[in-house]
């Protein structure tokens, strides 16, 4: 059924991708610096619903308000056995120290897992962890009382992380999970530097940490293009707006991917069985998800009775990427592999879904698919975006990192995806797999 469906797709409607849009759209896009809730993540929203109105795709956007938390300034400062400053950053929802920063002695807690704070006391001070941040290494050094923690990128600069374990704006059931330690990043460099000096005895630091956290009114896109035989039921197509610093890689190329299949989809509407939702979701980087949360809560119903699949569409057409990833659910799997393949003759790897990339879906039933293409794994960073790229989530992700080809390769996958789902008869899922997954668990 899939590779019928495919034969009868290629020519007539993948192959309208156009390099030239996409990458005008990339351009467009990194001339704004696409923080959450500032002016630039404001202009890229107009840019969006301009080229949705010209394209002639219905568009809602929705306005809502979201706790956000942008880093401001970090800095670590060696007081003892020696006196030097390092670089650092620091993340969202961690709290800011007084201005004269904080002073205490410092312990390494290896990967900061709870195992790796046996036997040690950080009672009140900076632990040290190997890694980027992350919400359960937070939550960890917060519960063990430690004042402060510091992680030690695996590359020579420092990811822009978030480190809150809430999914989407808190409510009163969560706030109390809202993180009260200060947290930061170094550089690998840095970070080695820091560990010898531990090994050898006594460390004291004293540590700054500065960041803006509050209530802040959003705006994010939503396109509707109508099916003719279904139009009550939807595949919803998304990926997040907001970016770190101008984005390239993670994500206006997603946006420009979105706008892409957005633009094609309205031409093709005249075939289209079910209806598709193109998503910008804002509130991702420093919401931790609060775009897409706020849409299932206010879509909840709808998207329970109707929503067929979500596919999130993150960091496509990076350079050297010559393998895809696919996280997606079980029942999803088989026929998304073979759309990959069939279109770029590329390995597929298949992992288990991850908690992140606005996966804001799982609970109300919708299957789930992200298929992103990345390096090889023997070039591939410890990173979460950009094709596996070392510049993701810092300062030097810029159109450089952008690959023209792959960006159109990759959108076409992602275009072919969703065509399948909006127009097959019988969808492509094998829900066998998933009891075969549960028996062997069980």
């Amino acid at each position: 059924m899939t590779e019928d469906y495919m034969q009868a797709l290629d020519k007539t409607v993948i192959e309208k991708v156009s390099k030239e849009r996409l990458m005008e759209h990339v351009q467009q896009l990194c001339k704004f610096e696409r923080v959450s809730g500032t002016d630039g993540e404001l202009r890229a929203v107009e840019y969006i619903v301009s080229k949705l109105n010209e394209y002639g795709v219905k568009v809602t956007v929705y306005s809502f308000d979201a706790l956000i938390s942008r880093p401001i300034d970090a800095k670590v400062d060696i007081i003892y056995p020696t006196l030097t400053s390092l670089k650092a950053i620091t993340h969202p929802f961690s709290i800011s120290t007084p201005e004269e920063g904080v002073i205490s002695e410092l312990v390494y807690v290896g990967q900061g897992k709870q195992e790796d704070y046996n036997s040690k006391d950080v009672i009140g001070k900076i632990v040290l962890a190997d890694g980027n941040a992350s919400p359960e290494k937070t939550w960890i050094a917060q519960n063990m009382k430690a004042l402060g923690i510091i992680n030690v990128s695996n590359e020579e600069v420092p990811h822009e992380m978030i480190i809150t374990t809430i999914w989407g704006t808190p409510s009163i059931k969560t706030c109390h999970r809202i993180p009260k330690i200060h947290v930061i990043s170094v550089g690998r460099k840095d970070g080695e530097t820091l560990k010898k000096m531990v090994s050898r005895g006594k460390v004291l630091l004293r540590i700054f940490t500065r960041t803006e956290t509050g209530w802040l009114g959003l705006k994010m896109p939503v396109a509707t293009i109508d099916g003719n035989e279904e139009p009550e039921k939807f595949v919803l197509v998304g990926g997040h707006l907001d970016s770190w610093y101008y984005g390239a890689t993670d994500n206006a190329t997603g946006n420009a991917c979105c706008l892409e299949i957005a633009r094609i989809l309205a031409e093709e509407k005249g075939r289209l069985k079910r209806s598709v939702k193109v998503a910008w979701w804002v509130g991702h980087s420093q919401g931790r998800y609060a775009g897409s949360t706020y849409f299932v809560d206010r879509e909840w119903e709808n998207l329970n009775k109707n929503c067929v699949a979500y596919i999130n569409i993150d960091s496509p057409g990076s350079v050297d990427t010559t393998v895809y990833l696919l996280e997606s659910m079980p029942e999803t799997m088989d026929f998304v592999e073979e759309v990959a393949r069939k279109l770029t003759g590329l390995k597929v790897e298949r992992l288990k879904p991850g908690r992140w990339g606005d996966q804001s879906f799982w609970g109300l039933g919708a299957p789930s698919i992200d298929c992103y293409s990345m390096v090889s794994e023997e070039k591939r960073a410890n990173v979460g975006g950009s094709g596996g790229g070392w510049w993701w989530h810092t300062p030097y992700d810029t159109i450089e990192y952008v690959d023209p080809e792959y960006l159109v390769r990759d959108t076409r996958v992602n275009l072919a995806i969703t065509l399948i789902l909006a127009n097959s008869i019988i969808l492509p899922y094998k829900f066998s797999k998933n009891a075969e997954k549960y028996a062997n668990i069980l």
